[in-house]
Parts: structure tokens; sequence; C-alpha cells
């Protein structure tokens, strides 16, 4: 390595044009192109902490060890597309890498397209697994992420159609958009069997993959995508778990029951949608059904929309064949105007394809369920007056505003603050079932993200 730095410096007076004499015998292993250091079957850079990253490997290479040291110098991380290939199928030959305890981060695509792979150990002292990592990786069964990762990248094992175990540590904290989205479907709408297709080369059909999951506790978000499509049977969600999002689990045929916590303040669209379920929990901290979040879950029976359930969005609970009731607790809630909102399927005879309910539909007497209903000809019952609308403000230390310190104030007041002064209590009540808690903490603070 000490010799192509001296090369290197040789060329660099040359091209400033003082004379120097370069010996022949080394002259051929100069390149003007050439960035990187060779070792091995590797290249590798420099980065700025002088550490070094590995950045490329011999495309004829079969098996990889990657070293946790070069001339004394740690190996750090895996630079973006060091063993990748945009190329489907030109990385073949790559059948095994071995990943020091050293690496700390693999860089976006780094394994790319590698076909070959078949299983994948990430060390314990890797943070970060970039944006597809592993797309691609058509043949990869088993990947085990060692305790110590705490984000796994956007589409980071999108598209690894054999993929059958995947063991995720607590240390995570975050799966990204498309992580575990392991086959596409080839229309808007999911088939039996979906196909994964990549320039019209057929590469794996089917739906049977992952089985039950169990996401860590220390999981705080589930991003779009991140097992739609998969062979779910069952998931269990850490009471930690804040977001599901955008199609997360969309699509996950043999899903037939979930249970989700009351810490889960946000569902993206599509997020449940064609699943199996049967039942469906939906916390009291969700102001918002977004669009499709449960379309086409033809088994789902009875909903409960809670009361701080602001909206129900176009095509919520469109197209569930099965759903004989739905009860709306929030008296003022929005419901989208459409037919379709609310459905067990479509009137294919009309020009728009309109939805048709024959189930029932239940809310307070003249509330916005009750007018939606009746417009659309859909059988409502009253379950009674509609309560008095909380008026609870947020406000802890009556100071006539609510902001960061009525948080630290009730905050205090639920872990036994016993010189905490409360102005008044009724206005911590958010959720307005008689109890202050921690549900009425997580509200306020929402509350206070959204002022």
């Amino acid at each position: 390595m000490k010799t192509n730095r001296i090369i290197a410096d040789i060329m660099a007076v040359c091209l400033m044009g003082s004379v120097a004499v370069i010996p022949n015998n080394i002259a051929p292993s100069v390149s003007l192109t050439a960035s990187a250091e060779t070792y091995e079957n590797l290249t590798y850079t420099f980065l700025e902490d002088g550490t070094i990253e590995i950045t490329g490997c011999d495309k004829s290479a079969t098996e990889v060890v990657i070293p946790s040291e070069i001339d004394g110098i740690a190996v750090t991380s895996i630079g973006d597309m060091a063993f990748g290939s945009f190329e489907i199928g030109r990385r073949k030959s790559l059948i095994s890498v071995t990943i020091p305890d050293s690496i700390t981060s693999i860089g976006e695509c780094a394994f790319y397209g590698c076909e070959s792979l078949t299983s994948i150990t990430i060390p314990e002292n890797v943070i970060s697994i970039g944006d597809c990592a592993f797309q691609y990786c058509v043949n990869l069964t088993s990947v085990t992420i060692t305790d110590g990762v705490t984000n796994i990248g956007d589409a980071a094992f999108r598209y690894c159609g054999n993929l059958t175990e995947v063991i995720i540590p607590e240390s995570v904290t975050n799966i990204g958009d498309e992580a575990f989205f392991l086959t596409p479907w080839l229309s808007s709408q999911c088939s039996e069997k979906p196909f994964f297709i990549v320039n019209n080369i057929l590469i794996s059909s089917g739906t049977e993959y992952l089985g039950d999951i169990v996401i860590p506790d220390n999981v705080t978000s589930i991003c779009g995508h991140a097992f739609a499509d998969n062979g779910i049977t069952s998931v269990t969600l850490p009471d930690s778990l804040k977001s599901i999002g955008y199609a997360a689990f969309n699509c996950c045929s043999d899903l037939t029951e979930i249970i989700i916590p009351d810490s889960v303040t946000n569902i993206g669209s599509w997020a449940f949608g064609s699943t199996d379920l049967t039942s469906v929990n939906i916390p009291n901290c969700i102001t918002s059904i977004a669009e499709h979040t449960f379309y086409n879950c033809q088994n789902l029976k009875s909903v409960t929309i809670p009361e701080n359930v602001n909206s129900i969005d176009e095509n919520a609970f469109s197209n569930c064949e099965n759903l004989t009731e739905i009860t709306i607790l929030n008296p003022e809630c929005k419901i989208y105007d459409s037919k379709n909102t609310i459905s067990n399927g479509y009137d294919l005879e009309t020009e728009n394809w309109e939805g048709y309910f024959n189930g029932t539909i239940y809310g307070y007497e003249n509330s916005t369920t009750q007018a939606y209903a009746e417009k659309y000809g859909y059988k409502f019952e009253v379950i009674g007056e509609a309560p008095e609308k909380n008026t609870a403000t947020g406000d802890m230390n009556g100071d006539g505003d609510f902001n960061v310190s009525d948080i630290v104030t009730f905050q205090k007041y639920i872990l036994g603050g016993s010189d905490t002064e409360i102005s008044d209590l009724k206005n911590a009540d958010l959720n307005s079932d008689g109890l202050l808690d921690s549900f009425d903490l997580v509200m306020m603070r929402k509350k206070l993200i959204e002022k």
C-alpha cells in the first residue's frame, strides 16, 4: 500500500510540471483514474476519521472475508454499492461474505443484486443497515441481525423472495419503508400468487414467507410496506410502537388477528388492506382512520371507532364483505362523503361502481354518523344522546396557555409529585375517560406537536 501512495505522490508532481523519474518496474501499476486502494480481492478508501471503508470487490470472487483491519487501520464500513450491481444476475458469483465485528455501518445497496447469497450475519457493532442494502438477494433465506443495529433502512431486504427466517434484535428502533417487502404485485390489487418479475424474468412466486412475527420492544415505528405481501400468520406489536406506516401489512392474506397497542398514535393508509382480519382494536390515541386502511378486509365483522377519531377517510372500510356493524363514538366525526367509505362491496351495474352496505351503523343521535347513514340509505341505530363535548384544554398550570410546561406539570403529577400544583385537573383528561394517566399524557404531547 505504501508503494501505491509513493506512486500517487510521484504522479501528482508530474502533473504539476515538475521533473520526476518513475522507475520502469512500477510505472505500469499507475492509473490516473484509480482512486481506491486494493487489498486481495477488495478495494477500499480512507474515511475522514482515519478508518477504512470497503468500496468494491472483484466481480469473479465467490467467497469474501472482509478483514477487520488493513495495515493496522480499522475497517469500519461497507460502502454504497460495494458488492452490488444494478444489473440483475451480474453478481451470481458471490456466494459467501464474512463481515467482521469492526464494521459499524452497511451502506446503501451494498449487496444489491447478489443473487447467490443464501445467508448473512450482521455483527453486533453494526448500527445501521442502509437503504436497499440486500435488495434483490433473491436466494437469501436466512438473516441474523445481532443486537446493536438500531436502523433497518428503506427496502433493505426488498424482493428477497426466499427469505424464511429473520431475527430482529430489541436494539432496532426503526424499520424502513418496504424493508421486508419480499414480492411486488403486478397490479394495484393482490393476486392469489403474486409474481416476482424483473425485466420480464420470473424470479419467484408464492406468499408463504415469514409466519409468526414478534416485533422487538424498542421499535417505535414500522414504516411503509415493511411486511407487505408476506405469509404472516400472527404479529405481536410492542408497547413502544407509535406509528404503523403506509401499507405496512397490506396483502398479508394469512393475518387474521392483531392487537394494536394503545401507544400507537398513527396508522397509515392501506396499513391492513386485503388482510384476513376478523376483528381489530383501534387505540384511543388514533385521531384519524386513513384512506384504505382496512380496504378489502373480507372477514372483518365488527369495528368500534373511538371518540378521539375525528375523521374516517376515503375507502377506509370499503369492500369489507362480512362487516355487519360499525360503531362510531365521536358524534362529530367527519366521514368521507362516499358510499364506498363503509361498504360490503360494489354495485358493478352503477356508473362509478357505487358501494353498498347491508350491515348496521351505530352512532349518537343527530351525529355526523347518522347524517352519513341516512344520506346513503344505510341502516342506522341510535346508541343514545351525544355526550357533552370534551372541553379539556391541557392547560394544567392555569396560565391561560397550553405549552410544554403543562406537560411537565402533568408528568410530575402522574409520577406522584406531591408538591405539584394543578389549576384544573379536568383540563388533563383529554380522552374523556374520567382517568388521568399516561394515555392523557400521550395525547397532550400529540396536541402540543399539532399546535
